[in-house]
């Protein structure tokens, strides 16, 4: 990567419930035991012991990303993973220091950033989050706002704003929530734009981006300072490389969603197997 003028970060989650996977065979940490809306799966409600464990486990993974050369290291907070159900009221229904109000909830990702800060110091930090759950009951756009100011004081890097759709992007496009409508492409541009308007950290915006115009037109007429895109670059490995070449033509990824497959992640349409 850096010897083609790249940066690498390594994003760094804990995926909880958001699994089916060997479910009976191992121990899986939860705020407590609500199941997880996408998989059903139920966890253990966690100690305080398992939370100092698992945010230990995350400033460790900072080390060894630092050790290894990476840029930097994102924390990965939304999607219902287990950061994103702490700071959920809908999954955390805990009654301790870490429930209850928003502080509170918040209370695990800032002992997770903080132990970052202690064991890899200055290292890029950045923070992936949930603009809303889009659920009845869970986190949400205020709540996020709060949280981001938040991460902003304590000295996060970067913050990333996603949000909670399970893989229904394209269904929900023109629907809105918390007073924001999700965007054909961009779908989270609208939340991430206040978010870049009241932070003074860069903000990355993701949802189904993949046509130049889009970044460049939300590059002058917002803050936003970044954008994701994934599907996009399994289809067209090069993509960047022909945009910085001024190849606009239109992209090939149809955004079918069909790329991740039990052989890894790939386009099953224009790079078959």
């Amino acid at each position: 990567m850096h010897r083609h003028g790249s940066k690498i970060v390594l994003q760094v989650a804990y995926g909880g419930t958001k699994t089916k996977y060997k479910v009976e065979e191992r121990t899986i940490f939860a705020p407590g035991n609500v199941p997880e809306l996408s998989t059903g799966t139920v966890g253990q409600e966690m100690t305080k012991e398992d939370i100092d464990y698992i945010v230990e486990a995350f400033a460790q993974s900072a080390r060894r990303a630092k050790e290894g050369g990476f840029d930097g290291i994102e924390i990965h907070g939304a999607h219902t993973y287990l950061i994103n159900q702490f700071l959920s009221p809908y999954y955390n229904k805990r009654t301790d220091e870490y429930g209850g109000t928003l502080e509170n909830r918040m209370r695990f990702l800032v002992e997770i950033c903080q132990a970052i800060r202690k064991t890899a110091g200055s290292f890029p930090l950045l923070v992936k989050l949930t603009a809303t759950d889009f659920i009845e009951g869970g986190v949400t756009f205020e709540d996020t706002q709060k949280i981001c100011q938040k991460m902003e004081e304590i000295g996060v890097d970067v913050l990333e704003i996603s949000g909670n759709i399970h893989g229904k992007g394209e269904s929900l496009i023109g629907e809105t929530f918390d007073g924001y409508t999700l965007q054909k492409e961009a779908y989270f541009s609208k939340f991430a734009e206040i978010i870049a308007d009241q932070c003074n950290v860069p903000v990355i915006t993701v949802g189904g981006i993949k046509n130049f115009k889009t970044t460049d037109e939300l590059l002058n007429s917002s803050n936003i300072a970044m954008f994701g895109i994934s599907r996009p670059l399994l289809t067209e490995p090069h993509l960047i490389k022909r945009w910085k070449e001024g190849d606009y033509s239109k992209v090939k990824c149809v955004r079918c969603s069909k790329c991740r497959t039990p052989q890894g992640n790939y386009c099953v349409i224009f790079n078959k197997k």
